[in-house]
């Protein structure tokens, strides 16, 4: 059988939620039956109590596996437990843990993780293929029976998918965000404008292997995949909305926020390895926080989580955090200052207040000077420590040693010195 132009081969399940909420469920389940193959006889006994965590059959189960693996939720695996692509996973925590108040940012995030599958599919003779530059790719198709204005009627799509599909790829496109439908006809849709100018203009690599682009669908954000900054744009749009409402979150989901942040922060990360240290006023709320989450990681990763102040014997990620030493709110100057991993210091929280508060500061040799106004503290194990350190040198980063511009600007704009 030949697929392509009138014959778009399809799984026949759809990218709805009720069926999204099923994979949740069965891949929680998958952990209880390691080892597998989820993908074999329809008659094991384990496929048949698999299958049955959501009340269907085993060969039910394999469809809407296989789907999902496709739809570029689930890793292209056939042993248990199944696991999440990265984008997959930042759903499946929206799902769990995001609540009424973020929502609709689960379902964007849904349907970006819907299109950023759909830019790769392909078909071959067998049907879905792995490579998507040596074979027939549906999008491509789609965007070019469109006419100028984007519009393209009902009779057309039969024509290019084929009727026996086309409800559940109409229903796929529409999701995805590359179609919608106006009145009686259809028109390319804008729900992810950066990702769509993207696929329209930018080429892929095509000297990857069917393991490569497999690596790939299973984390679209891969440096070989030539859409990943548009998929990047695209989910700092997503999560310019959620900042938005942070301020009003409880505490749980705003820790989902951060975990997202972290997650895609690759691209600030590689920004400031290469020297670009600024934070410009004009970036998105987005763009500021990934830029900040990357300055941390690597500031507080500098000093292997281990808080600077000598007598301090505080250690580990969740203790540690990154404290500006030329505060983040002053103007950039020069190579700037709020991302330069050369103006942070890993601390534990509240020697990182007292350092804020300019209860203590560094000389040019890094080494702890107290405040006169040390002494008013109230009596604390941790203020002790940093009492004991009178006069010690820091403990030392690898690379990022404090700057003297820096330390001159704390000592003269922040340290109390009377």
């Amino acid at each position: 059988m030949s697929y392509g132009t009138g014959n778009w081969v399809h799984s026949r399940v759809s990218s709805s939620k009720h069926e999204r909420q099923s994979i949740v469920t069965l891949v929680e389940a998958s952990k209880k039956y390691a080892g597998l193959r989820w993908s074999g006889s329809k008659d094991d006994p384990q496929n048949i109590a698999f299958s049955g965590e959501i009340g269907v059959n085993p060969s039910q189960m394999q469809t809407k596996i296989r789907a999902f693996i496709r739809f570029g939720f689930l890793k292209d695996k056939n042993v248990c437990p199944l696991e999440w692509t990265r984008l997959g996973e930042i759903w499946r925590n929206l799902v769990l843990n995001g609540g009424a108040n973020l929502a609709n940012y689960t379902d964007r995030l849904e349907d970006l993780i819907l299109a950023s599958a759909l830019i790769f599919y392909s078909f071959d003779s067998n049907g879905i293929s792995i490579n998507p530059t040596t074979n027939y790719r549906p999008i491509i198709e789609l965007f070019q029976i469109a006419d100028k204005n984007g519009n393209i009627s009902k009779s057309a799509l039969e024509r290019l998918i084929g009727v026996s599909n086309l409800s559940y790829w109409l229903k796929d496109l529409v999701n995805a965000g590359f179609l919608k439908q106006i009145n009686n006809h259809f028109q390319i849709g804008d729900k992810f404008p950066i990702l769509m100018h993207a696929v329209r203009n930018t080429s892929l690599q095509t000297n990857l292997t069917d393991s490569d682009w497999k690596q790939i669908k299973d984390d679209c954000l891969d440096n070989r995949n030539s859409y990943k900054s548009a998929i990047l744009a695209e989910l700092t749009r997503i999560t310019e909305g959620v900042l938005d409402i942070e301020a009003t979150l409880p505490l749980a989901q705003k820790d989902i926020v951060s975990e997202v942040l972290n997650l895609i922060d690759e691209e600030e990360s590689t920004e400031i390895e290469q020297g670009d240290y600024k934070v410009p006023e004009e970036y998105g709320k987005a763009k500021k926080r990934k830029k900040q989450n990357a300055w941390s990681k690597k500031v507080r990763e500098d000093y292997n989580y281990i808080c600077a102040v000598p007598q301090c014997d505080i250690r580990a990620p969740e203790f540690t955090e990154a404290a500006h030493i030329k505060k983040y709110p002053e103007k950039e100057e020069r190579e700037g200052h709020r991302a330069n991993p050369y103006n942070g210091i890993c601390l534990c929280p509240l020697c990182h207040s007292l350092f804020d508060k300019g209860y203590f500061t560094l000389s040019d040799e890094l080494k702890i000077t107290l405040s006169p106004a040390f002494s008013n503290l109230a009596s604390h194990r941790l203020r002790e420590a940093v009492e004991k350190s009178q006069n010690q040198k820091i403990k030392m980063p690898k690379r990022f040693l404090p700057k003297k511009e820096f330390i001159s600007y704390h000592r003269t704009k922040t340290f109390r010195n009377s």
